[in-house]
């Protein structure tokens, strides 16, 4: 559920302010068990947005290998698709900072310290793009197709086939320590102490068909 949580300011963050979001998910990220195959990409993606940065790479790193070392023990049963999915998404939304919000293109951009390029090819209501960040600049180029309006850090921009948009960056956003840790705003209000748990069921007894017969 926390997880859940965490993926609606991913999906509706333009209705929430950096200062939410931070609270938000040094709040909920401590309590998502992380059972889920989905988790650990949503959380890269709020931890690299908000600044928890090493997180961030933790957190993807967890999600690359969810299949690749059967963290979650099926593997035999097939690939996690969703999974797979989600770590393209942890990649462009997360590192790349791509957002979607009411049909609007915008980047802010978390590129790992150590990664010295992220690029992607994207395809934009019917333009095909191709996205190269660094360190110190986002590269949009449209490789086909109409030209694009974008908008980095809140800045507005465009790029069309002729005009590649190379837009400077000054920094990689904002830079956090360490992981969020329960405080005093993880206690109910009778004074207990809010964890992560797994909730158990017991085993639901299978209830036969009895036909007209008795059998």
């Amino acid at each position: 559920m926390c997880g859940g949580i965490l993926q609606q300011l991913l999906q509706q963050g333009n209705h929430f302010t950096e200062a939410e979001k931070l609270a938000d998910f040094e709040y909920y990220d401590p309590l998502t068990t992380g059972d889920s195959t989905l988790s650990a990409v949503v959380q890269s993606i709020l931890a690299a947005e908000v600044g928890y940065q090493d997180l961030a790479h933790e957190y993807f790193e967890h999600a690359i290998y969810v299949d690749l070392g059967d963290l979650h023990r099926n593997a035999s049963d097939g690939v996690h698709v969703a999974s797979a999915g989600g770590v393209w998404t942890a990649l462009v939304c997360g590192f790349g900072g791509m957002r979607d919000h009411d049909g609007e293109l915008s980047f802010d951009p978390r590129l790992p310290g150590d990664w010295p390029e992220l690029s992607y090819p994207l395809q934009w209501h019917g333009s095909q793009l191709q996205i190269t960040l660094t360190a110190d600049r986002l590269l949009v180029e449209v490789r086909s197709g109409d030209p694009v309006s974008f908008s980095v850090r809140g800045t507005a921009h465009s790029a069309s086939v002729d005009s590649p948009a190379a837009v400077p960056l000054p920094d990689q956003g904002p830079v956090l320590h360490g992981r969020p840790e329960f405080g005093r705003q993880a206690r109910r209000e009778d004074g207990t102490i809010l964890s992560p748990t797994v909730p158990t069921t017991s085993a639901i007894p299978i209830v036969g068909f009895v036909g007209e017969s008795g059998e």
